[in-house]
């Protein structure tokens, strides 16, 4: 059986795992819908999917 002590340790942890899944997630779409937008500009042309990520990536990152 866990003591007290130990059961607020495992909840703060869970909770911190949680909470950093939730910002993964949000950060993860504002890359996808900046690097949509990116991709727009250049008329969706194929090949430049990986460039257009990287770019969202920085300027998401970078705000």
């Amino acid at each position: 059986m866990l003591t007290k002590k130990n059961d607020l340790n495992v909840v703060k942890r869970t909770s911190a795992a949680l909470f950093d899944d939730a910002e993964k997630k949000i950060r993860q779409a504002k890359i996808t819908e900046a690097a949509y937008y990116i991709s727009e500009k250049r008329g969706f042309i194929t090949g430049y999917e990986m460039d257009d990520w990287l770019k969202a990536e920085k300027e998401i990152i970078n705000k």
